[in-house]
């Protein structure tokens, strides 16, 4: 658990790793986390093994609360060892629940947006049990946008600061990288040893700096901090 992020109870799981805490220590984590893909935030799980179920439970969550009528919103799932196999038939079950909720309310439904919405909304459904999320990140986190353009053999950032993790390389000792391709390994090594959050690279505004319950003094007191955490020199050469 990196100290800086602030979670409570970090438990790996097959696909990620679960942690407890609040919308502060979400911001945190996209700032800081260096070898995740993106942060998610729990909304709700239930058992659905059908198609109904499914689309009941979706219909009970507070979505107005979540985003507004005139804003955007996106619907990725991820389906394993279930009665509903299809992740995109998942998806447009929620997605129908969502709209309907709105329809319900205020009479109009939102848009969907596939690129750039503002809330990306997230199901895993595994052996007939759904967790819906709601996406922090929205476009990765291993972009973190020092570079315009990727090659496609190039190394994942995020992979390649979970090697240097692994290797509990702390930057007080040089660092070769003889095979350094597009310079990933080095890159993320001299972020890592400048204690420079990932985040702040990032030139797109984060999906939760949309929402209604977002807390802009609080965001911007994390990045102030994380700017002040950031050294300019480094200990030891890194080639």
């Amino acid at each position: 658990a990196d100290p800086k992020v602030g979670g409570r109870d970090v438990e790996p799981q097959t696909a990620g790793v679960a942690f407890v805490g609040d919308l502060v220590t979400g911001y945190r984590a996209n700032l800081w986390l260096r070898s995740a893909v993106r942060v998610l935030g729990e909304l709700s799980r239930a058992p659905a093994a059908a198609p109904h179920q499914l689309y009941a439970w979706a219909r009970e969550l507070p979505w107005p609360e979540l985003m507004r009528l005139e804003q955007t919103f996106s619907m990725t799932a991820r389906v394993a060892e279930s009665v509903i196999n299809h992740s995109k038939y998942a998806a447009l079950r929620i997605k129908d629940a969502i709209c309907d909720v709105f329809r319900d309310r205020t009479g109009a439904r939102p848009n969907v947006d596939v690129e750039t919405p503002h809330l990306p909304v997230y199901l895993s459904l595994y052996r007939d049990h759904g967790i819906l999320y709601r996406d922090f990140s929205g476009t990765t986190l291993h972009k973190r946008g020092y570079r315009s353009a990727l090659h496609r053999a190039a190394l994942n950032e995020a992979t390649a600061a979970g090697i240097l993790l692994l290797m509990e390389w702390d930057g007080t000792a040089p660092l070769i990288d003889p095979m350094c391709g597009s310079g990933t390994i080095v890159i993320e090594a001299a972020l890592l040893a400048l204690e420079r959050a990932p985040g702040l690279l990032r030139s797109q505004p984060f999906p939760f700096e949309s929402w209604p319950d977002f807390e802009r003094e609080v965001w911007e007191h994390v990045q102030s901090e994380a700017r002040a955490r950031a050294r300019s020199e480094l200990c030891a050469p890194i080639a």
